[in-house]
């Protein structure tokens, strides 16, 4: 961290300024402290961890409401906001329960790297995450939408999951009597 230039100045990165830094020392906190011997200051920064937050609300149920057999529902998204000054790390985006074959979760930008793992940047930066229902039976579905990072406060959010799959009535048009009407 750093401009370059000497100097007294507190900010973020590159706006930040030392004159003579010359020893560094962490706390159990995660905060470093810096000697700027120049300055005669002991100068701290403060490490703030990133933190997530969820729209629609961790504690909506995304109902997919009746979808027939065979088709998919519109996808439901559910955006993921860093407002803290570090990146969040998204480790796992995951279905359970008995049902979660009728689901499937999609990034709707970037990708998910092999691990499973996506990134989204500091203050304010979001990633959407596309929910859709595609029901292979008739019948109620359920699962469970599991949400993990490195949020310290929050290192997990979970979203219930329903839908309805509707079979395919098919009527037979008829007199309801046996035999020929010639």
């Amino acid at each position: 961290a750093g401009s370059g230039s000497q100097g007294a100045v507190n900010g973020p990165g590159a706006v930040a300024s030392f004159n003579g830094p010359t020893g560094v020392a962490v706390d159990d906190g995660g905060n470093v402290y810096v000697a700027d011997t120049v300055n005669h200051l002991i100068r701290i920064i403060k490490i703030v961890p990133p933190a997530i937050t969820v729209t629609p609300s961790a504690e909506d149920t995304l109902d997919f409401d009746a979808v027939k057999v065979g088709q998919s529902s519109q996808a439901q998204t559910v955006t993921i906001t860093n407002n803290g000054d570090g990146v969040l790390t998204v480790s796992d985006v995951a279905l359970s329960g008995s049902d979660l074959a009728q689901f499937s979760v999609a990034l709707s930008q970037g990708s998910v790297s092999q691990t499973g793992q996506f990134t989204v940047p500091s203050s304010g930066g979001s990633q959407a995450v596309n929910v859709t229902y595609q029901p292979t039976e008739g019948g109620n579905h359920s699962a469970i939408l599991t949400i993990a990072s490195d949020d310290p406060n929050t290192p997990l959010i979970t979203y219930n999951l329903t839908g309805e799959g509707q079979q395919e009535v098919i009527t037979f048009a008829g007199s309801g009597t046996s035999g020929d009407d010639n």
